[in-house]
């Protein structure tokens, strides 16, 4: 009986106290939980319909599969992966304030359910995959250097930021049971600046280095056009970094994690399945040469 008191006292407490002005909701709380869920099902769906694309041209068009591909549907388990995980955490709090969150739903629960690990191996595979891609079109050494540079870098910081939740606290249960006061735990905003400082600098590498190789090739426009698309939209990738790294700094010294997690969320999900199309879009040139080829011509 004791311990079931005890249980009941706990779940009419928020993880935090409410600020002023505010009354606690543990039934029908302000969420955002709604951005969560949709943002994860609309990319999702965006990402596999490219990749859908990709793999019927690699099969039934040039009739190979390569390097890329099996990279690239690996990404889209990831990729699945962290949106399960994302909805998960809608159960244990994610989208709303942490105040109106039940302590015993939250905690030993919310930490345990990470999706640091599937994102940022799923970032990692797609860049590989689109810097192994540039491996083959550019024949320059001192390129080649900067690709395989990018590739050791990327690997790097993306398996020390995925792993986080591994050594980030000791005892490693504190990470997740805000129960246990001895210990330590590094600053885990600092993990997260440092993995989107670091995704917009290879980003930004990702979409130079075309750019440098097309500089002096005499192409027709329209293919040139197509090319600028692709560009612009690994762009857009990096737009999506910079914009979860404002979110991040925003929300440095803000305790309303559950809520600020859900707004970044959506970023992480956008930057991951844009990264996945960006992946495919090297044959899409194919598949449009083989179906409209009016419209994109037949030159390689």
């Amino acid at each position: 009986m004791g311990i079931h008191h005890n249980l009941a006292r706990e779940e009419l407490y928020g993880v935090v106290p409410a600020p002023p002005g505010s009354i606690p909701n543990f039934t029908s709380p302000p969420s955002i939980a709604q951005r969560v869920v949709a943002a994860n099902v609309a990319f999702m769906l965006l990402s596999t319909a490219f990749l859908t694309l990709r793999l019927y041209t690699s099969l039934f068009i040039l009739r190979r599969t390569g390097f890329e591909d099996s990279h690239l549907v690996f990404v889209q388990v990831l990729a699945l992966v962290h949106g399960i995980t994302s909805c998960i955490l809608t159960r244990y709090g994610l989208g709303r304030h942490l105040w109106d969150v039940a302590f015993t739903v939250f905690n030993r629960n919310f930490g345990k359910v990470s999706t640091g690990l599937s994102y940022s191996l799923s970032i990692m595979f797609t860049k590989i995959s689109i810097l192994a891609f540039y491996l083959r079109l550019f024949p320059q050494k001192e390129l080649k250097i900067v690709i395989y540079t990018a590739m050791a870098i990327v690997t790097a910081y993306s398996i020390a930021a995925g792993s986080e939740p591994f050594y980030a606290c000791k005892p490693i249960e504190k990470y997740w049971d805000i129960t246990i006061t001895t210990g330590s735990c590094i600053n885990q905003y600092e993990v997260f600046l440092f993995s989107a400082s670091m995704n917009i600098a290879t980003d930004t590498i990702i979409l130079v280095l075309p750019i440098i190789m097309l500089w002096s090739v005499h192409i027709p426009r329209s293919q040139k056009f197509g090319v600028v698309f692709m560009l612009m939209t690994g762009g857009f990738v990096l737009v999506a970094s910079m914009v979860r790294l404002v979110h991040i700094v925003m929300s440095y010294h803000n305790t309303d994690m559950t809520w600020d997690f859900a707004n970044q969320d959506v970023w992480w999900a956008l930057e991951l399945h844009l990264a996945i199309v960006c992946g495919c879009l090297p044959l899409g040139k194919s598949f449009l040469r083989h179906h409209f080829p009016k419209v994109i011509g037949r030159s390689t």
